[in-house]
């Protein structure tokens, strides 16, 4: 079997057919985490792509396995200390906050919520935070009084309203980019309220915004992975504070007058190399642009937990759509989760807790194993609407019934069911 992929990369796996590389695999293997996003519009949209690579290769009917996939129910954490002291870096003199998060996931209210509470928990008492995407986003720059636009805490950003927020830092404002990679995926929310990954130039948008990114694969001379502690400028504000940097930063595209301000350092640990390591910093303009960007290569996995229940809806739609899309074996990960520590999503992506006791999850597995048992043929009609938004995989059971599911996503609102049959039963 070809080893499981991290994610789906489309391109990483046409260069191994072209390589010849599919002559020594009979199964295609990928761990197509849709995490912390819902699985519609990304996992259908990942493995029909991958079919259609297959196919131009000769490979369309080679078996495909998922091997991973799974939703974490860790506690939700933002980094209050270093939010802290990147704002009070990039601005001084400031006493409070009013802060636009610029939100890529707007079909989310519950985390888009959460996410704005815990970031305004960590700003100076009166400050204020607004979950904004689109031309909501666009109508609050305008309006010229918000003072920071804090991107997701992934590798994410809202492509869409980037050249708003790029005039937002070249006149003054602040831009906090925290979780990794600054602006390493392009997504843009649709009209039914979608967030979708786009193609788009990316490192394009970084250099804009002067944010030269390195790693050790882009300069060996860098560790993969090192502790990285404050540096003395902000000593004061994140006593005691560690973490395991990945990603670091540098100066190379800065104009005279701008600064790299390091926030987290790797030097700070005694780490000793002809480059140094600045894991998180503020860069702070003074040229022909007048504002900052705060950027941590810390990542901040952390805060995309799903609660249990949520969890339970992502297997059973994962499940569907994997099995709608002629996977032959799904492994969730993982059966038992050690519940070690609560904002490690690592310790939460199971289904059982340490004690076998079980997790909502569990039963979503179950009761989709007892609808759709081994020896089930999936139904060759559509199973989705055109938006994707609608869903309704159906197949055969062994003894010759009709079993399905049925679902949708987007804004909650009533929608009429017409079922060919009145034997109907529902679980």
């Amino acid at each position: 079997a070809y080893t499981g992929t991290a994610g789906v990369p489309h391109a990483w796996i046409r260069k191994v057919f072209e390589a010849g590389g599919n002559k020594y695999f009979d199964v295609m293997n990928v761990h197509p985490y849709c995490w912390p996003h819902p699985p519609e519009g990304r996992l259908d949209v990942q493995l029909e792509k991958l079919r259609e690579l297959m196919a131009r290769h000769g490979d369309g009917a080679k078996d495909l396995v998922i091997t991973e996939q799974g939703w974490p129910t860790h506690d939700p954490a933002v980094n209050g200390q270093l939010l802290r002291a990147g704002l009070k870096v990039a601005r001084p003199e400031k006493a409070t906050w009013n802060v636009v998060y610029a939100t890529t996931v707007a079909g989310s209210p519950r985390q888009n919520d959460t996410l704005a509470a815990m970031i305004e928990a960590a700003l100076p008492a009166g400050s204020r935070v607004e979950v904004c995407a689109g031309a909501r986003l666009r109508a609050r720059l305008s309006a010229g009084d918000v003072d920071a636009v804090v991107y997701p805490f992934d590798e994410t950003y809202p492509v869409d309203t980037f050249p708003e927020v790029l005039a937002f830092v070249k006149a003054g404002g602040t831009l906090v980019d925290f979780g990794g990679m600054p602006m390493w995926y392009g997504t843009r929310i649709t009209d039914k309220g979608q967030s979708v990954k786009v193609d788009a130039d990316t490192a394009a948008h970084r250099a804009q915004l002067r944010l030269a990114e390195t790693a050790w694969w882009y300069d060996k001379r860098l560790p993969k992975e090192i502790v990285v502690r404050p540096t003395a400028s902000v000593q004061d504000l994140m006593s005691g504070y560690s973490a395991k940097g990945e990603r670091f930063f540098t100066d190379r595209l800065l104009k005279p007058g701008d600064q790299l301000i390091p926030l987290l350092s790797a030097t700070t640990n005694g780490y000793e190399n002809d480059v140094e390591a600045v894991c998180a910093g503020v860069y702070k303009f003074n040229s022909d642009y007048k504002g900052a960007v705060a950027v941590s290569g810390v990542f901040q996995w952390s805060i995309f937990a799903s609660d249990e229940a949520r969890q339970a809806k992502m297997m059973a739609r994962s499940l569907g759509i994997s099995f709608a899309e002629g996977v032959q074996t799904f492994l969730w990960y993982e059966m038992t989760q050690p519940d070690s520590n609560p904002y490690d999503p690592e310790s939460y992506f199971g289904i059982l807790h340490a004690n076998f006791a079980p997790k909502p999850a569990y039963t979503a597995y179950m009761t989709f194993i007892d609808r759709r048992p081994v020896g089930s043929v999936q139904l060759p009609n559509a199973w989705h609407d055109q938006d994707r938004l609608n869903y309704y995989p159906q197949w055969k059971l062994p003894d010759g019934r009709i079993g399905g599911m049925v679902w949708k996503v987007g804004k909650a609102e009533m929608r009429p069911l017409r079922f060919t049959t009145d034997k109907i039963e529902l679980s």
